[in-house]
């Protein structure tokens, strides 16, 4: 009887946290598509959990063999749980879609690509690059004359 009871407040547990983890996609949607991707990712790590939580309570449950009245009441309290999982989801589902019009809409705002200034940026990446290019092969010469100093 003590195995249900852990598997009932378990899942009741990880399920109280689900909405409030939905509800950061929303929150993140500010902070650009990466906390967003982020931000469902937790969330639907959360609703596998409760999943797997709730695979195991239904097999606790079938073995409950002998107490109809008790079977009986966790049956019911699993019924609940799984109509508050499946809300969990919808509202997750919701999130998802939310999201994912807010992603293609940000372009929207008449703000196109800035050709000048990407082309900036590429050249100043290159720039570090090269840099970075040139300082190897001044380290690399200079490693060479020391071994050729020490022979």
């Amino acid at each position: 009887m003590g195995d249900i009871e852990y598997w009932r407040d378990s899942f009741q547990s990880e399920l109280s946290t689900l909405p409030e983890i939905i509800r950061d996609i929303d929150r993140v949607r500010k902070k650009g598509p990466y906390a967003i991707q982020s931000a469902i990712r937790n969330a639907e790590d959360q609703l596998k959990k409760c999943s797997n939580i709730q695979k195991s309570y239904k097999l606790e449950l079938r073995l409950m063999v002998g107490m109809p009245v008790e079977k009986k009441k966790y049956e019911n309290d699993l019924q609940e749980l799984e109509n508050e999982l499946r809300e969990c989801n919808d509202k997750l589902d919701d999130a998802k879609a939310r999201a994912q019009r807010s992603e293609l809409m940000s372009g929207a705002n008449n703000e196109g690509p800035d050709p000048e200034r990407d082309g900036d940026q590429m050249l100043m990446e290159a720039g570090k690059i090269q840099d970075k290019t040139v300082s190897c092969y001044i380290a690399q010469e200079i490693i060479k004359k020391i071994i050729w100093l020490k022979l």
